[in-house]
């Protein structure tokens, strides 16, 4: 293990203490996946069980495999989580019920280190309060948003209408665990959206798993969408094909496959990718949501919130006509009330400064 090992402790004891909340006799219940699957680092896992037990918590870890939906969530789990104060998951099992009820009384925290150099980054050690208050308050502006708009450099350009709150109470639907590194801001419904996302990108959205998990493009298409809807794909005439394919062969599995369900983007400007795009789409998809040049759209299927991203990239965010990001920039972090909060933890001057390697660079 090459990175510094304060490094991994601060990561880890941020996760355990900051995060997930975790006390000197709590029960911990930390949820692997099986060890073949090759997606999480098993030193991640094991190093926050032994900063666990350095806490004086009592530890249980177990093994779950992969699963199609949330439908199957595994009942050994179940049974766990019903008999503990804190589960922290490394498994996708998390990100496939991230808007779903899960059992148990205590807390519950999908960990996104899939290894040790993200463990150890800023991404995981700038404090989560610091980034936990700052989503809050941008979070508590977004709530009042009556119209939004993304633009994006390759040509996206979408908008829509937000129904007021009393007339939609839910129209932000929350996650049902901790996201850790945080975060992503709730998503906006995109019932009456309209306009042209320009992408290269379709990575999953983790709600189901199916063949192939995710699709890359050599170069950008066109999707319309009308009132919330796919209406038609522009561009490569092969690569268009591919997209229709990919969205029939889904959308038969999972219900209709044009529907655009909902948007969110990503505020935490210390994330960073451990793949190329080109390369593991599902990983790069399952890992960069929380940055902030990285924007997308849940589409296709009635399972909410879908079943295939279609990624922004750089995105200029309006919220009702204000700019709150500009070509992936979050230009709120800018704020002189928003910065006030690094006041308040030393050291950490510099947690509004962004990392750019996404992936596609």
């Amino acid at each position: 293990m090459s990175m510094d090992y304060e490094l991994l402790k601060e990561g880890a004891r941020n996760l355990l203490v900051n995060c997930a909340g975790i006390h000197a006799g709590d029960r911990v219940l930390v949820v692997r996946e099986e060890r073949e699957a090759g997606y999480f680092d098993d030193a991640v896992p094991d190093l926050v069980e032994n900063e666990a037990r350095g806490l004086d918590a009592q530890v249980h870890s177990l093994h779950a495999p992969l699963i199609e939906g949330p439908e199957d969530f595994p009942d050994r789990v179940v049974d766990a989580m019903q008999e503990t104060d804190h589960t922290i998951f490394f498994t996708r099992i998390a990100d496939q019920m991230r808007f779903t009820s899960m059992p148990g009384f205590g807390s519950k925290t999908m960990c996104y280190a899939l290894g040790p150099d993200i463990l150890g980054s800023e991404a995981c050690r700038v404090p989560y309060g610091l980034m936990q208050r700052t989503l809050k308050k941008l979070q508590s502006e977004l709530d009042r948003t009556r119209e939004w708009r993304v633009t994006c450099p390759l040509g996206t350009d979408v908008s829509g209408r937000c129904e007021p709150v009393e007339d939609a109470p839910n129209r932000n639907p929350k996650f049902t665990l901790r996201l850790f590194p945080l975060g992503a801001f709730r998503p906006f419904s995109c019932r009456n959206m309209n306009g042209r996302l320009v992408t290269q990108w379709f990575p999953p959205v983790f709600t189901h798993r199916y063949a192939p998990f995710g699709l890359f493009l050599e170069e950008p298409i066109s999707v319309l969408v009308e009132q919330g809807r796919i209406v038609e794909f522009e561009g490569n005439a092969d690569l268009v094909g591919r997209v229709r394919s990919h969205y029939e062969a889904v959308g038969e599995e999972f219900g209709d496959p044009y529907i655009v369900e909902s948007w969110h983007g990503g505020t935490n400007p210390k994330v960073f990718s451990p793949v190329r795009a080109k390369d593991n789409i599902e990983m790069w998809g399952g890992t960069m949501h929380a940055h902030p040049r990285w924007t997308h759209f849940h589409t296709c299927g009635d399972t909410k919130p879908g079943e295939i991203n279609i990624i922004t990239i750089d995105p200029t965010i309006y919220i009702d006509r204000t700019v709150y990001w500009q070509d992936g920039r979050l230009l709120f972090l800018d704020r002189n009330d928003v910065r006030a909060v690094l006041d308040d933890y030393p050291g950490w001057q510099n947690a509004f400064e962004m990392r750019r390697d996404i992936g596609i660079d």
